[in-house]
C-alpha cells in the first residue's frame, strides 16, 4: 500500500470469518496475542479479537512490506500500541472495534485515533451526565428524544477518538474537553495541544470519528470484503477532504 506523507488511510472490516480465514489470521498473531485471545470466555469475543488483530497485522504487513507474523509492537505511555523501533518507520496506526465491525487507521503525519461505536436505542443520559462536559450535555438535551441516542454515540466516538490519539486513554477525563455535534471537522484543544477531529459516516449502524495531530490533506476510506483464504481485499476507496 502506498501511503503519502500527508494522507490518512481508513478501513472498515466485518468481524466475521470462515474457519479457514480465522486460522490464517490466528497464525499471524504473536504468542502474547494468542494468550490474550484465549482469555475470552465467550467464543464470539475470542473470534472477534483474532479477526481484528490478525487483520491489523495483515494491513500493517502491506504498508511495511513485511510478513504479518514478523511485525513487532511496543507501547508508549499509558500502553498505547505502536510499532517497535526495529521497523524504523514513522507509520502510526489505531484500531477500534464494536460489535461485528472494526475500523483501522494509518498515517505518517503523527499520532492518530479512530473510534467506532455501535448505535444502541438507549441514549445513556446517565453516562452523559457523568462523562460529558456541560456544553455537550446541553447540546444533547436540546435535541428531540428520538435523536438523542444517535447523538450520544456520535459524541462518545468523537471524544474516544481524541483520547486514543493523544495516547492517554481514560486517564484523560472525558469531561475535560468538549466536541461538537455538527458533522464538520473541528479543532479540539486539549492539554496545550490541538487535534483535528473528523466525524465519519463509515456505516449507518455505527457512529465513528477520527482524530489526528494536524489537518489531513487526503483521507482514503475502504470497505474490506471477504475473500478466501482471508478477507484483505480493499475495493473502491472513497476520497474525501
Amino acid at each position: 500500500m502506498q501511503l503519502s506523507d500527508n494522507d490518512v488511510h481508513l478501513y472498515l472490516a466485518p468481524l466475521t470469518a470462515t474457519a479457514s480465514q480465522e486460522q490464517v489470521l490466528l497464525d499471524t498473531l504473536s504468542d502474547d496475542e494468542r494468550k490474550r485471545a484465549a482469555r475470552f470466555i465467550n467464543p464470539l469475543h475470542q473470534q472477534r479479537f483474532v479477526i481484528a488483530h490478525g487483520q491489523l497485522r495483515m494491513l500493517l504487513g502491506d504498508y511495511l512490506t513485511c510478513a504479518p507474523s514478523l511485525i513487532s509492537f511496543s507501547t508508549r505511555s499509558h500502553q498505547k500500541p505502536c510499532l517497535a523501533d526495529q521497523h524504523d518507520d514513522p507509520l502510526q496506526f489505531n484500531l477500534s472495534h464494536s460489535e461485528d465491525h472494526a475500523a483501522f487507521a494509518f498515517t505518517r503525519i503523527g499520532d492518530i485515533g479512530i473510534d467506532i461505536e455501535s448505535i444502541q436505542a438507549d441514549p445513556k443520559l446517565d453516562v452523559a451526565n457523568r462523562f460529558f462536559s456541560e456544553e455537550e450535555r446541553v447540546s444533547l438535551s436540546a435535541l428531540p428524544s428520538a435523536e438523542q441516542a444517535t447523538a450520544f454515540y456520535q459524541l462518545w466516538s468523537r471524544k474516544e477518538a481524541i483520547i486514543k490519539a493523544n495516547g492517554k486513554g481514560l486517564s484523560q477525563p472525558l469531561n475535560s474537553f468538549s466536541v461538537a455535534l455538527t458533522n464538520e471537522a473541528e479543532t479540539v484543544h486539549l492539554n496545550d495541544e490541538q487535534w483535528s477531529l473528523y466525524p465519519l459516516s463509515l456505516h449507518p449502524s455505527f457512529a465513528s470519528a477520527l482524530a489526528v495531530q494536524q489537518p489531513i490533506q487526503r483521507l482514503f476510506i475502504w470497505d474490506i470484503i471477504e475473500q478466501e483464504p482471508v478477507f484483505r481485499c480493499a475495493i473502491n476507496p472513497t476520497i474525501t477532504l
